[in-house]
């Protein structure tokens, strides 16, 4: 199991309570993906925890003020 970083952008209307739904889900990449389609979310990305680190660390990853933050562990 790995767990994901996964930022949904500011502009879904409720992309605050999505992440707070998710939190700590456990799904399957694909379970993951079926729920942002079902639940029309087009703006999003999922990392890897230390992809997400080195991207906010090296400042390649300014994004943090646009999206809400949660993460899912993916089986």
């Amino acid at each position: 199991m790995k767990t994901k970083i996964v930022l949904i952008h500011v502009d879904h209307d409720n992309a605050r309570k999505v992440c707070e739904n998710i939190g700590g889900m456990v799904v399957t990449h694909n379970e993951l993906l079926d729920y942002f389609n079902d639940n029309e979310i087009v703006r999003y990305q999922v990392f890897d925890i230390s992809d997400f680190m080195d991207g906010v660390n090296d400042q390649e990853l300014d994004v943090l003020t646009e999206c809400f933050m949660s993460y899912v562990n993916v089986i």
